[in-house]
């Protein structure tokens, strides 16, 4: 068995290229959250909101509730009050 098949075979690893991307390679029931916690605290916060915008975009997109950039929704209500 080559190195790479016995090391996941063993145990979940972490390999980096040179630009700092990040990729974990295992068994699921070997894993946990360490791995999402250590690459998102790496992020900026800027970056983090980006990411989340991304995610909502998507699932808006999903949805079909969108076709361009979505907006914040924005309700009018007038109340009146009843004469007596």
């Amino acid at each position: 068995m080559s190195g790479l098949k016995q090391q996941l075979k063993d145990c979940p690893i972490e390999l980096a290229d040179q630009q700092g991307n990040i990729a974990r390679f295992g068994k699921l029931v070997d894993m946990n959250r360490s791995f999402d916690i250590k690459y998102w605290q790496q992020k900026t916060t800027s970056e983090r909101m980006r990411a989340a915008w991304g995610l909502v975009v998507y699932a808006l997109q999903r949805k079909e509730q969108i076709k361009d950039e979505p907006r914040l929704q924005r309700a009018v209500t007038s109340f009146q009050r009843q004469s007596r």
